[in-house]
């Protein structure tokens, strides 16, 4: 009799189960179906004809597999929430321009994953994977770029799969992670990389500056307030600095990781010497070392080839490259003369590589991109990328088509054979 009731009861619960399940599905795909229409005029509107899934999806919003590419677009309830959310919030920004811009609720940003060619790498000896072009405030943020298109710039990267966003308190006297801090804040924390760097001078008073621990510990929650987020992923000691033991510095940064201020730290344009006393120096006091080094790399600059790159594999440190398309002359912008208001135009410092030397093979190397059907500025990507050392190379754009065509370099291969021919060309 007992077992003749069991039975009963679990064929009840079951049915009440398979019934509830059928009207959830039946409810989940109404809430897909109603917005649909919506959905497509906000995709067809911001990135064109592209057309947009929106089939159920079982995976969290920004899901994506480690070292894959991203997966396949996909629209889901909790996502037309979100949608719903971004949409309010910016209605009572516009009803009410006069009162203070409040910080974003995490994941309020309308994000609708597309498909990407991006690719991930890990830094280092670490398991934090970026994206292997990243997006950097330098000049632009704050500066050639006011807040709306710095958003904007921002808003392409990340739909085009970047998760690594570059800046430093420098870059504008802060504006760059003011600009910054405000597009980002309207997408999840999580699916974000940041970081910021720590050197340079932000005032007239004599501790403003340099690598000592009162300018550290001050720099860093200036940065975390610009920025609007309670932490860094990667904070860059952005030069040495001779006038600070070495040892304070590393001990400064150690405590950051301890304080969840910052979760991992680096350094820029540090010689392969100080790399290694700084990891050496790390490893004997049982600190954090540096897990990413930040120099200079391009085919117009190659001087890190001969004892930086080797130091870093040596130590584990990963390689983020600055001025990868060497200020735009590797991008066949300046082939047939410098442009009125170009940053040739403006700068002093790109004369150097528009040379009466160097002009002859950069129209050269443009040839050879397009013969091989890319464009200049991918192929000076490619072969930066095709080195295992390298993590990520961090690009600038101004305008959102600059992204759209630096991503497509994560699917460009450079042949032994074309790594030769460009050795000649460009050599060490």
């Amino acid at each position: 009799m007992r077992q003749k009731f069991a039975g009963r009861a679990r064929e009840t619960v079951d049915a009440r189960d398979d019934a509830r399940s059928a009207a959830r599905g039946a409810r989940e795909q109404q809430a897909l179906r109603a917005p649909a229409s919506a959905l497509h005029q906000f995709e067809r509107a911001r990135l064109g004809s592209q057309d947009v899934r929106t089939e159920p999806d079982v995976r969290p919003p920004g899901w994506c597999r480690p070292d894959t590419d991203r997966s396949a677009p996909a629209v889901h309830v909790q996502q037309l929430q979100i949608l719903r959310r971004g949409e309010r919030h910016e209605q009572q920004r516009s009803e009410h321009p006069a009162s203070a811009t409040p910080r974003f609720p995490l994941g309020c940003v309308a994000r609708i994953s597309l498909s990407s060619p991006m690719k991930y790498r890990n830094v280092g000896h670490s398991g934090l994977q970026i994206s292997a072009v990243s997006i950097g405030g330098w000049l632009t943020f704050g500066g050639s770029l006011d807040k709306e298109a710095t958003r904007g710039i921002l808003d392409a990267a990340i739909d085009a799969g970047i998760n690594f966003v570059d800046l430093a308190d420098v870059y504008s006297q802060g504006k760059a992670e003011k600009a910054a801090g405000k597009a980002l804040a309207r997408y999840p924390r999580h699916e974000l990389v940041i970081s910021s760097k720590v050197f340079g001078r932000m005032s007239d008073d004599v501790n403003d500056r340099g690598l000592s621990r009162k300018h550290i510990m001050e720099s860093v929650e200036g940065s975390l307030e610009r920025l609007r987020t309670e932490y860094l992923d990667i904070y860059f000691c952005h030069r040495a600095d001779p006038s600070t033991p070495l040892e304070e510095t590393v001990r400064a940064m150690d405590d950051l990781v301890h304080q969840g201020k910052i979760l991992y730290w680096g350094t820029s344009v540090w010689s392969a010497g100080d790399l290694s006393k700084a990891s050496e120096l790390a490893e004997a006091r049982n600190l954090f070392a540096p897990r990413v080094e930040q120099p200079q790399y391009s085919l117009l600059e190659r001087d890190i080839e001969k004892d930086v790159l080797p130091t870093c594999a040596e130590h584990g440190i990963g390689v983020v490259t600055w001025s990868p398309l060497a200020g735009g002359a590797l991008t066949g912008k300046y082939d047939d003369g410098v442009p009125e208001g170009s940053r040739a135009a403006t700068t002093e410092w790109m004369k150097e590589y528009l040379s009466e030397q160097n002009l002859p093979k950069l129209r050269e190397f443009s040839g050879l991109a397009r013969d091989l059907g890319v464009e200049p500025g991918q192929l000076a990507l490619a072969w930066i990328l095709r080195r295992p050392e390298i993590a990520s190379v961090i690009t600038g754009a101004t305008r959102p088509e600059h992204v759209a065509s630096n991503v497509q370099a994560v699917d460009v291969e450079v042949s032994d054979e074309l790594a030769r021919q460009l050795d000649r060309l460009f050599p060490a």
